[in-house]
């Protein structure tokens, strides 16, 4: 019943805007009372990730980017060739295969 609640709470009053020294402090999504969030970031990197177009292996259906925030680096699931600063989206825990595809690519540099 909390979890609907939360879920009711953002769908009517969200997104909610947030300042980069509040997003830092948070350390997982299901922890915040505000997850349906608008912020902007200083910086947006290409992590060369992304979703495929169902039924293709090379069409690309969302890019994954980085986006810097505070010295920090923020994972955004966004349409492809979105290069903006500004995001409103919800707040989710990274998918595993997401996770050790940006550690394999940042590691790789």
């Amino acid at each position: 019943m909390a979890a609907s609640w939360r879920d009711a709470y953002n769908y009517v009053f969200g997104p909610f805007p947030i300042q980069s020294s509040e997003l830092v402090s948070i350390w997982g999504p299901d922890a915040p009372k505000h997850y349906f969030l608008k912020l902007e970031g200083e910086k947006s990197l290409p992590t060369g990730m992304g979703q495929l177009e169902e039924g293709s292996n090379t069409k690309l259906r969302t890019s994954i980017v980085a986006l810097v925030v505070n010295k920090r680096i923020l994972l955004v699931n966004t349409p492809t060739d979105n290069h903006q600063l500004q995001f409103t989206g919800i707040l989710t825990a990274v998918p595993v295969e997401v996770s050790n595809g940006v550690i394999h690519k940042w590691g790789d540099r």
